[in-house]
């Protein structure tokens, strides 16, 4: 009988109860129906129904992944190292290099045309760089993002000494104010909403060409040095909320911010769509999204680019071939693209996630749109995670050693030289 589309999609499930092949799937709790923001929970649940009635003889089995970024990839990983990986899987596009070994070559689903209208940013990571061969499909991108309220702070601060005062300022007229939120403990928010940005300000490099860690030698150790003094100044100054050093990822903020005490934060530019769910379409209209501050000494502005990648591990062809369709149709067709983009968004409101192909500029005109343009001139100045295996090493040390700055009030130097020292010796158990 006729089934309705709910019924399609259940919180662990694709497809029709008694479909006879199965697909075993995991993914995250954001990309799942289980996900925390309506819209994106929405467009999952209608597209993945769409699915199953053009598949009506498969089903798919969703496993969450649970934990921090880090953690999730940790298991993926293990699942992939004890043989038992699912057959398609989210790998959050900065753990790659750990995974290529395991992700199986995807060119023969594509055409050459199409593998080429992706960025060639995101087409370089996608493919293996060992063989060349395509091996994680990219979802869409985002850039991190200075939000602000545009009703206490009419012009957003172009450096952090500008903002500093800006805090005062406003703790001195309104006590009650926190000035600054950003994700201050050990997790990967913490690296790409303050770290990342401020370092690359001022020309540092993480690694070499090779790989080889690097951030804390020569001129980069200063540059990496005046990051965290900025931190502890920050927190030395009544600057920083101490609920910082409990936000592990961006979207944890929003949680904060019906207590309408917040000033100022730093986040992803998806926040901003999400805003109304927490706070209100007059609520979100307060919020602008600025550039985030340049740091002393910096030689141009800077922010961090991310985004999510799906890749398929099961060496059976006719499942990678149902797996490639729903990658497909969910978010890696130019139109799911543009429709994952715009989805729930409304008029004037910025999208969430940021396309990665080419053409979707072209032929949609949402794309077009002013608060489109915001995002397109912050992405001029967004770099990528370096794609060398020892990266999330060096973020889980780095984010452990500026929370203990944060939390702690320990001395910079002294937890960047434990920091570099942890990342030398995993370095060498990696080669």
């Amino acid at each position: 009988g006729a089934l309705f589309a709910v019924d399609l999609v259940t919180s662990t499930t694709i497809g029709y109860p008694d479909a006879k092949k199965v697909l075993n799937m995991a993914t995250t709790i954001w990309y799942s129906p289980q996900s925390p923001s309506e819209s994106m929970k929405e467009y999952l649940i209608k597209v993945w129904a769409e699915w199953a009635r053009l598949n009506p003889e498969w089903k798919v089995n969703l496993t969450v992944l649970s934990g921090t970024i880090s953690e999730r990839m940790t298991k993926l990983l293990q699942m992939c190292q004890m043989g038992n990986p699912p057959d398609v899987g989210p790998v959050d596009s900065f753990w790659l290099s750990r995974f290529y070994d395991y992700l199986q070559p995807l060119d023969e689903f594509f055409s050459e045309e199409e593998i080429n209208d992706f960025f060639p940013t995101f087409l370089k990571m996608m493919r293996d760089p060992k063989t060349g061969e395509l091996k994680a499909l990219w979802l869409n991108t985002d850039v991190r993002v200075l939000f602000y309220r545009k009703d206490l702070i009419p012009e957003p601060p172009k450096t952090w000494n500008e903002l500093i005062k800006i805090a005062k300022d406003l703790k001195s007229k309104h006590p009650e104010i926190l000035p600054l939120v950003f994700p201050a403990s050990r997790a990967e928010g913490c690296m790409m909403t303050f770290i990342l940005p401020l370092f690359w300000q001022q020309g540092g490099k993480l690694v070499d060409e090779k790989g080889k860690p690097i951030f804390f030698e020569g001129e980069n150790r200063g540059y990496m040095i005046n990051v965290f003094k900025l931190a502890k100044k920050l927190v030395d100054e009544g600057v920083l909320a101490p609920q910082s050093v409990n936000i592990a990822h961006e979207p944890e903020i929003n949680q904060l911010l019906p207590a309408g005490n917040i000033a100022m934060f730093l986040g992803g530019n998806w926040q901003y769509a999400d805003l109304e769910q927490y706070i209100g379409e007059e609520g979100q209209k307060k919020w602008g999204m600025a550039m985030i501050p340049l740091i002393e000494g910096a030689k141009s502005p800077k922010t961090a680019a991310g985004g999510w990648t799906f890749g398929v591990f099961t060496k059976d062809k006719e499942k990678q071939a149902a797996a490639v369709r729903l990658l497909y149709k969910t978010w890696i067709s130019a139109y799911a693209q543009y429709r994952w983009a715009v989805w729930g968004i409304k008029p004037g409101v910025p999208v969430k996630f940021v396309p990665v192909r080419k053409s979707v500029y072209d032929d949609f005109k949402a794309m077009q749109s002013e608060s489109m343009q915001v995002i397109m001139e912050l992405l001029k100045y967004a770099g990528l995670r370096p794609g060398a295996p020892i990266y999330p090493t060096i973020s889980s040390e780095l984010s452990a050693a500026l929370s203990e700055v944060v939390a702690a009030g320990a001395d910079p130097e002294k937890v960047l030289e434990k920091a570099w020292k942890n990342v030398l010796r995993a370095y060498e158990k990696l080669k």
